[in-house]
């Protein structure tokens, strides 16, 4: 995501003084920075509920039924 956002910037600023147009970075780096981490504490969060599921599961039981 950060990388997509880096790369929009400098197409973006190449576009814009093209078009004679004072090229202007609407959202703040450390906006971006906390919305980065909330997706990745989101997406462990998310993770968790199957993880301790399986960790629950025994590999023999998990294997026979297959």
């Amino acid at each position: 995501m950060p990388i997509g956002i880096a790369a929009g910037r400098v197409i973006w600023r190449v576009f814009a003084s093209n078009l004679g147009v004072a090229p202007v970075d609407v959202a703040p780096l450390g906006l971006v920075l906390l919305f980065a981490v909330g997706v990745l504490v989101a997406g462990c969060l998310l993770a968790l509920v199957p993880a301790v599921l399986a960790s629950r599961t025994r590999p023999a039981e998990a294997l026979r039924e297959a």
